[in-house]
């Protein structure tokens, strides 16, 4: 066929790209204006007056005031913070986590290393045939 593997692999990338880099951008919006929304509803039950109910009556301080209830408060500040976390990740705003793995290998196993020969070989030999030979 006259074109290098290498050419075919950037060919296939870049159709890739053309098709799913656009569908992928349009995910990601939708994806960040549903977390929008749901930021917003969590913002709206912490900045609301959340009082303290038993046996269907508001609680009250000695002195008659209504005691408010921090639960939902809390819940919408774990709440807010899962979204953001979820909106930096699909920004790719956190940091990359480096972890460190150590492997030692003592020896590489004979038929490993006959399957990669093989495979070497087979892959010269019909680089040969697509080039007609030419490889002087």
């Amino acid at each position: 066929m006259g074109v290098s593997h290498t050419t075919i692999q950037n060919w296939t990338k870049q159709e890739a790209d053309e098709r799913v880099l656009p569908l992928a951008d349009e995910l990601r919006k939708v994806t960040l204006e549903r977390l929008g929304e749901m930021r917003q509803s969590a913002l709206e039950v912490l900045e609301r007056i959340h009082l303290t109910v038993s046996q269907g009556k508001v609680i009250k301080h000695d002195f008659g005031i209504p005691l408010e209830d921090s639960a939902p408060r809390l819940a919408a500040i774990d709440r807010l913070l899962r979204v953001e976390e979820r909106i930096a990740k699909l920004m790719g705003l956190d940091a990359p986590t480096r972890s460190e793995i150590e492997a030692r290998v003592e020896q590489k196993p004979a038929e490993l290393l006959a399957l990669i020969a093989k495979a070497r070989a087979e892959q010269d030999a019909t680089e040969a045939e697509l080039t007609g030979g030419a490889s002087g």
